[in-house]
């Protein structure tokens, strides 16, 4: 089991890459996943991730500079 994920992801709209995103974390088993830089506001980041992982618990924030 991995502990610890982070990922500096772009473009998560596209059905290969979100396919592929779901895949790396069903295998990694991480117990914490770090998303960088996903050009969505927070808000529309956690309405994503929610659709990947319905059942699991979503921070955050929007990143300033």
């Amino acid at each position: 089991m991995t502990f610890l994920v982070s990922m500096n992801i772009r473009g998560l709209g596209t059905a290969p890459k979100f396919n592929a995103l779901k895949d790396v974390f069903i295998r990694a088993h991480p117990k914490v996943i770090f998303i960088q830089e996903t050009m969505h506001p927070s808000k529309e980041a956690i309405v994503y991730f929610r659709r990947m992982f319905p059942k699991w618990y979503m921070v955050a924030t929007e990143a300033n500079g």
